[in-house]
């Protein structure tokens, strides 16, 4: 199984939902490095409406593939920041990380424990897995997916699910609320806090390093993916 096909779907998704690409600098839309195994490839992606953006990074070589995607709504707009990764090493599926995140009070949070309760009912057979790190603990919304899947079919529902979420939000856009000038604020710095906390504690981070080196790994971090 290739995640590249849920990357393709996700953009897709995007666009019927009326975003539009936006043009990367040339060297965040795609990197390589060659390996003894193989090349190693860093596609970039970014989509955008008025209301949000969607930033979407494949990192993929014959034994490693790593999707993640987050949107990010304007602070205006009462929905929760998207985020979602799955990762894969050869065969065997590593983890699925689904969730949907706004701060204590936010009146997008009615909206992403009914989206995440109706999606936990569709794979009540995955449970969440207890090893979860401290750094994603200190994010997590409580609703979350994150699953270490057993089987690649299993990663695959996860894939689909995700493709199902964006789906819901992206529909969701055009009807939701707005929040009001404090809300917006607090939105807007919880927001950064999550970007900030993920920029630095991001499980991909040393791969990126090592294969395309730390200059431009925190290019890619803190200029694009969580900017």
């Amino acid at each position: 199984m290739r995640l590249s096909s849920f990357a393709t779907c996700t953009a897709e998704i995007a666009l019927a939902a009326g975003m539009e690409h936006v043009a990367l600098e040339p060297s965040l839309a795609f990197a390589e490095k060659a390996g003894a195994s193989g090349n190693l490839v860093c596609r970039g992606q970014s989509l955008t409406c008025e209301a949000a953006e969607l930033r979407m990074v494949l990192i993929e070589s014959a034994k490693i593939q790593v999707l993640s995607c987050f949107i990010y709504p304007k602070a205006a707009i009462a929905l929760p920041l998207y985020a979602m990764e799955l990762v894969q090493l050869g065969a065997k599926p590593i983890v699925a990380v689904l969730d949907a995140v706004a701060p204590a009070g936010d009146s997008s949070l009615s909206f992403a424990t009914s989206m995440f309760t109706h999606a936990h009912r569709s794979v009540a057979d995955l449970e969440n897995a207890n090893d979860p790190p401290a750094w994603f603990q200190d994010c997590r919304s409580g609703h979350d997916f994150f699953v270490r899947p057993n089987r690649p079919e299993d990663l695959r529902r996860m894939g689909l699910l995700h493709l199902r979420l964006v789906s819901d939000y992206l529909l969701a856009l055009p009807i939701s609320g707005a929040r009001d000038q404090p809300a917006a604020v607090a939105f807007e710095d919880f927001s950064r806090h999550y970007k900030d906390h993920h920029a630095v504690n991001s499980p991909g981070l040393p791969l990126m390093e090592k294969s395309f080196g730390s200059v431009w790994t925190a290019h890619f971090m803190q200029q694009y993916f969580f900017r």
